[in-house]
This record gives C-alpha cells, structure tokens and sequence, in this order.
C-alpha cells in the first residue's frame, strides 16, 4: 500500500518553502527521494525530513543541493532565510567573545531563561 504524499505548506516558513522548492525539484529532474539520498551520500530520512519540515536543514545539505541541481545558490538563499527567521536578532558582525563564540550566535551551550550561558556546570554572565 502507498502512502499518500504529505501535503506542503511554503507559506508557513523559510524551512518549508525551503522543503517545498526540494520536493519540487526533485519530481521535475526525476530523482527519487532514495536516490537523491545516494547521490548526496545522505539518508533517505534526511531527504524526506527535509522536504516535509520534520527536520532542521543540515549545515552542507544547500550548498550539495544547488550543485546537484544546479540552481546558481537557491537553496543556500532559502537556507540563510531560515536561519535569519529562527534568529532574527543575531548580529551580523563577527565579534568573538572569550570562547570563540561570535556574540548572540548559538555556540552548543544551553542559555538559561536569564540569558547567561551555561559552561560545563557553571553559568557565566555575558561578555561586557
């Protein structure tokens, strides 16, 4: 039994339009999902998760999709919308704080509801 294809909404944000122009180049350059996933060295459940929204777009995925496609950088545009859409307010300067940390940018530290980073255990207050 087939699954039906999950509907796409690129109205709702930067990851799913992002995820609607994937799923749309796909089917009018003929690739399937697994193979696509072949020829990117990816899994399948990257690909698929990618075009319903279901997960965060990998770091390498834009710029792997726009060679392969050859779509003259869409993909790292649309990829750069999300990440501005999930961040609105990170600077654009780079401006590295004591832990090679660009200021406001997400370093794999967990921020508390106060906005001091926590650094193994220990909280620390923002640089001045």
């Amino acid at each position: 039994m087939v699954t039906p294809e999950r509907v796409l909404h690129p109205d709702r944000s930067a990851r799913d339009l992002f995820g609607y122009r994937l799923r749309k180049l796909r089917k009018q350059r003929g690739p399937s999902p697994a193979m696509l996933a072949d020829e990117l060295r990816r899994g399948k459940t990257v690909i698929a998760d990618v075009e319903t929204a279901d997960r965060p777009i990998p770091l390498e995925l834009p710029d792997e999709l726009d060679r392969f496609f050859q779509t003259d950088g869409l993909f790292a545009h649309l990829f750069n919308l999300s990440l501005r859409q999930s961040f609105p307010t990170a600077p654009t300067g780079p401006r590295p704080d004591s832990f090679g940390c660009r200021a406001g940018a997400v370093c794999g530290l967990p921020v508390g509801a106060d906005g001091v980073r926590a650094v193994r255990g220990r909280r620390r207050a923002r640089p001045r």
